[in-house]
């Protein structure tokens, strides 16, 4: 026996974007590969592909043209420069 699940779903007509959704479903013939598609298809655009090297050379040059030191033993930094938030070395420390 196949492996099927089941998804009901509720639409209010008196949502206009309910409406909208609702009367696209009903106009296609095959309900889940439509839905199915658009689900894959939103989550494939919403995808940045980001390359870790680009990023790491990128977040070097600005912590380099902005006077900040590291000491890469311990991993602690001087910021001279007073402009830059706090948040910026935590993501930083992150990484």
């Amino acid at each position: 026996m196949a492996n099927i699940k089941r998804v009901n779903l509720c639409f209010d007509i008196d949502r206009s974007d309910d409406k909208k959704a609702y009367d696209i479903l009903q106009g296609k013939r095959n309900k889940t590969a439509y839905v199915t598609d658009i689900i894959i298809g939103n989550l494939e655009k919403n995808k940045v592909d980001i390359d870790i090297e680009i990023l790491k050379q990128v977040i070097k040059e600005a912590v380099f043209n902005l006077n900040i030191t590291t000491d890469m033993n311990t991993g602690q930094y001087q910021n001279d420069n007073e402009d830059i938030p706090e948040d910026v070395f935590d993501i930083i420390s992150n990484m």
